[in-house]
């Protein structure tokens, strides 16, 4: 079997890779560079054929921040469209997309109003991953391919690639998408408890989906993880795993150490998001 990892070298994807890697697979890696924002599509000729296709490369806030919504919306939208469309032509037999847990049911609503989405970045990201799922959902209907859309809660690991560059990336375990700038207030004791999962356990949820027998059409999958844990603990749990990374002597190329304020970090970001839980 021939797949294909979109953001394959990110948190997520990293840990996609690495379960499948085990197995007997035929993978290829792509990063978000395969998608050029002055042209607004994938660069089709750097993508090889594929029978399964995992999109592990959706918008992040950060994007959204620097591109807009109303590019990052087409890049969701169109671009995708186009993209899966190209690769149905080579044979493609299933597509895995990685969505958000963040995703409500009051987050289908008209876009029109594209004010509301330039003062909130935070709406603009679950509407730019509910439009993907719409999109994969309209495909799946008209085209004969295996869909699994893996709504994912709060997911930590390494990436593939440990020489980091992004300034917001303050901690080798978290992504970089649940980091908030500073002016979020502290609204909290870090008590409250969460979902957390590891790249890992993303993984082998892939893992198993694929070497099913009997696969739906269609499926919307939510993966909570096996931690519930509070703020507290989970900001614990990270600098245990830092330390681990650290005595391996594999440091950033950054001369700040952004995880020291990463406990901080976590307390104000959840302390403003309810529906984490």
């Amino acid at each position: 079997m021939n797949i294909n990892i979109i953001g394959g070298n990110g948190i997520i994807g990293n840990g996609i890779h690495s379960i499948l890697n085990k197995k007997k697979f035929k993978i290829r890696v792509f990063n978000s560079s395969i998608y050029n924002y002055k042209k607004k599509k994938y660069n089709l000729k750097k993508l090889s054929p594929c029978h399964t296709l995992i999109f592990a490369g959706g918008v992040t806030e950060e994007e959204i921040k620097k591109r807009g919504f109303k590019n990052c919306n087409l890049r969701s939208t169109k671009s995708l469209l186009d993209l899966l469309t190209h690769f149905k032509k080579h044979n493609l037999k299933s597509v895995i997309y990685i969505s958000s847990i963040r995703l409500k049911k009051s987050d289908n609503i008209d876009i029109k109003n594209n004010l509301r989405f330039k003062k909130n970045v935070d709406l603009s990201y679950r509407m730019c991953h509910i439009n993907s799922e719409k999109i994969i959902k309209k495909f799946q209907k008209n085209n004969k391919v295996k869909v699994l859309i893996l709504r994912t809660c709060n997911t930590y690991g390494f990436p593939k690639n440990r020489i980091f560059k992004r300034k917001k990336l303050i901690t080798f375990s978290f992504p970089m998408s649940m980091i908030k700038n500073d002016y979020i207030k502290l609204k909290t004791s870090g008590k409250q408890i969460r979902y957390f999962c590891s790249n890992y356990e993303v993984g082998k949820k892939i893992l198993k989906w694929i070497t099913m027998r009997e696969k739906k059409n269609y499926l919307t999958s939510r993966l909570f993880g096996k931690e519930k844990l509070s703020v507290l603990e989970f900001s614990k749990k990270c600098s245990e795993i830092y330390k681990r990374f650290k005595e391996k002597k594999i440091k950033p190329n950054r001369k700040k150490n952004y995880c020291s304020s990463l406990k901080s970090y976590l307390i104000k970001f959840y302390s403003t998001h309810s529906y984490y839980e």
